[in-house]
């Protein structure tokens, strides 16, 4: 009897599998309600591409169609077309909510900032280059996927307070015990 690997039977994915999810900014150009499903909004999305992509989404429980029209998202574009009841869904919008959805109701769209265009896509960057070329930025960690102060800047682009300074020692001491990892 063959056994799985214990990396998938956590769930836990490498950088590699990660690097094959293609993230896109996505803006949602016409939103409605699907007749006959009490969960589904039908988004048409502008992801920079020739034609637009229609996707079926789970989230009409905390959204008015009319309230997304225009904002910006991020859908996973890479994904297989699915055949639904009430048409083809081209992709899948990223949302949030939590573990306990009874405890803490709540479902809320990921919305990016208006600099973005529809098409980019999303990254995760190395933090080994990222210290050398974005002072004040900082990323996921691509060995261990901890959470280096994800994309934060400050508004002239560098760190400036006494706890931003800390925790960019934190992350070059954690980029390099990760360096040493690798010469062993």
């Amino acid at each position: 009897m063959r056994t799985k690997p214990k990396q998938e039977e956590s769930g836990v994915i490498s950088i590699d599998d990660f690097a094959k999810v293609d993230l896109r900014v996505a803006k949602i150009v016409d939103c409605k309600a699907v007749d006959g499903s009490d969960k589904l909004l039908q988004l048409t999305l502008d992801v920079g591409e020739e034609n637009t992509r229609n996707v079926f989404s789970g989230i009409k429980s905390a959204y008015q169609p009319q309230d997304l029209i225009s904002k910006l998202t991020v859908m996973v574009a890479n994904l297989a077309p699915r055949k639904m009841k009430f048409g083809m869904s081209e992709g899948m919008v990223l949302a949030a909510s939590a573990t306990d959805e009874k405890a803490e109701p709540g479902l809320y769209i990921l919305e990016l900032h208006s600099g973005a265009k529809p098409g980019m896509r999303v990254k995760v960057r190395r933090i080994e280059k990222a210290a050398r070329s974005t002072k004040g930025t900082r990323f996921a960690c691509p060995f261990c996927l901890r959470t280096a102060g994800f994309m934060r800047q400050s508004g002239s682009g560098v760190a400036g307070s006494t706890a931003d300074a800390r925790e960019e020692d934190e992350d070059d001491d954690h980029s390099r015990a990760h360096e040493l990892k690798r010469r062993v």
